[in-house]
């Protein structure tokens, strides 16, 4: 019986997979774009507050860790492949030509931390153009390579049970975090709408202090949700504790956003 000989992989696509890798982050940057504008929180990165000031809105760093991460995860070990590698016809697959497994989709993108050092994929793309398979470092580890498509010899497509219960822990992970930053992001708009004394804090003297937001009321569509907010400052050179309700929408393109709020309800502290 002869034995089984591996099929001839083409991966000397070194110019297809940086467009790949370009079509991918533009996917990625437009889904972050999207989840800074719902759910980022303010970064004042010029000028004074409250007059003039440059501001942006961007969530904490680990948003993109884990959408970098799920994104090329969740795609390679479901697909082997990702929407820029098949835009380019390109696949993963292990040194076999099979399609590959929960252990090397997981592998694979965790050393992609390491090939992306310093942002700009420098260690893995110096370790592709001295790899003769032109593996970057991610690749080495879990065994696998990018090759060109037709080159595959009918690779595996079943997906099996332990790859489908992965992928619902994740997905159930993803929503988790999107929930959670769902129904916080209200009151950091209060809190920042009090450090840029903008909407009810117009008008305000010297700094806000002993902000208090109390119970939220949720609306029945839970898109709207009202906080009754009382905090202190300074109104005509009187120290002012003032009792206040704000209500907030939810906008799809532009976050949370103050709709309407009753203000005035303020009695002198001194």
């Amino acid at each position: 019986m002869d034995a089984y000989v591996f099929p001839a992989l083409d991966v000397h696509i070194i110019p297809q997979r940086i467009v790949a890798l370009f079509i991918d982050s533009l996917l990625l940057s437009l889904l972050m774009f999207f989840v800074n504008v719902d759910l980022g929180s303010i970064h004042i990165i010029g000028d004074t507050v409250p007059d003039h000031y440059i501001a942006i809105y961007s969530v904490a760093w680990p948003w993109y860790f884990v959408a970098v991460f799920a994104y090329f995860f969740l795609s390679e070990m479901l697909f082997s492949t990702t929407i820029g590698k098949r835009a380019m016809g390109l696949m993963v697959v292990d040194l076999a030509g099979q399609r590959i497994t929960l252990r090397a989709a997981l592998l694979r993108n965790l050393f992609r931390l390491l090939d992306v050092i310093p942002g700009c994929y420098l260690v893995g793309g110096v370790c592709l153009f001295l790899m003769p398979d032109r593996c970057r470092c991610g690749d080495l580890v879990a065994r696998t390579q990018v090759v060109r498509r037709s080159s595959v010899l009918e690779p595996i497509v079943h997906i099996g049970g332990k790859e489908r219960l992965a992928a619902f822990v994740c997905g159930l992970l993803l929503f988790a975090c999107l929930c959670y930053g769902y129904v916080t992001r209200p009151l950091a708009v209060i809190h920042e709408m009090a450090m840029t004394k903008s909407f009810l804090f117009i008008g305000n003297e010297g700094n806000i202090s002993a902000l208090k937001p109390g119970k939220p009321i949720w609306g029945g569509d839970a898109m709207t949700v009202t906080y009754p907010v009382t905090y202190q400052n300074q109104r005509d050179g009187h120290d002012m504790t003032c009792h206040d309700v704000v209500v907030l929408h939810f906008h799809p393109f532009m976050g949370w956003q103050p709709s309407s709020g009753s203000s005035g309800n303020c009695h002198t502290t001194d």
